[in-house]
């Protein structure tokens, strides 16, 4: 980039293990799977 600014997150954490990004993505999906299906019951 030239010009302009990239604003970037930061977190804090220990970092227990190294994880593929494929293994970090199924994690992620899995993980927004079971949110959706409780958010389910709050929209009935």
């Amino acid at each position: 980039m030239d010009n302009g600014a990239v604003l970037l997150g930061q977190s804090i954490g220990l970092i227990n293990q190294l994880e593929s990004v494929s293994d970090i993505i199924e994690t992620v999906i899995k993980d927004a799977e079971k949110a959706l299906q409780k958010a389910v019951a709050f929209v009935e």
